[in-house]
């Protein structure tokens, strides 16, 4: 074989050998940017769901007899965890430990305190000042698992509350209007 020949072969070889290189950190690059930007959108979902649970709370209690914020959290969670990677089980894992927490909660406000801290740990992850590791020890600390009466109890709890908060608000509003009749009452008349 002459040189040229040898040449041409070792040139085109090593032009090959580049492309493919470069075709493979590409390739890397982008998955890494696509989970990044999937992790991204999985923190931002975490944060309106918890932003429109806690601007809910503040609503009175006769307008907000649906379900609280565990039940909005509790329906995010599977989204989370199919945008996380096997490496972060243990993110899911503690997310789903955050949500029996919330579900247990003796009221609306402690659930939505869960939460609050919650969204705030993902967003400090997201960030980078959060490790895997935090979330693989607090997974080691006693979780959190209730009983279902514990559930059922807890629920009961909180629906009591609203009772509580609903029958005030009523009654200010029936007092309110009382108040009122005498001077609406010689509105009318006039």
């Amino acid at each position: 074989m002459d040189i040229p020949v040898a040449l041409s072969i070792s040139i085109a070889f090593l032009t090959v050998l580049v492309t493919v290189i470069l075709f493979v950190v590409e390739s890397r690059r982008r998955d890494r940017a696509a989970r990044l930007d999937s992790r991204r959108a999985m923190v931002a979902d975490a944060l309106s769901i918890m932003e429109r649970s806690v601007r809910g709370l503040a609503r009175p209690a006769l307008l907000r007899w649906s379900r609280g914020p565990d039940f909005e959290f509790s329906l995010a969670v599977p989204r989370l965890l199919l945008a996380l990677d096997k490496d972060q089980h243990a993110v899911g894992a503690w997310l789903v430990q955050q949500t029996q927490k919330m579900q247990t909660a003796s009221s609306d406000k402690a659930t939505a305190v869960i939460g609050i801290q919650t969204a705030v740990k993902l967003t400090e992850w997201h960030q980078g000042e959060v490790t895997l590791t935090w979330f693989s020890d607090q997974l080691r600390l006693p979780s959190h698992q209730a009983s279902k009466p514990q559930r059922l109890l807890a629920r009961l709890r909180r629906y009591s509350h609203r009772l509580g908060e609903s029958f005030i608000e009523g009654a200010t509003i029936g007092a309110g209007l009382a108040l009122l009749e005498p001077v609406l009452g010689s509105v009318r008349r006039h």
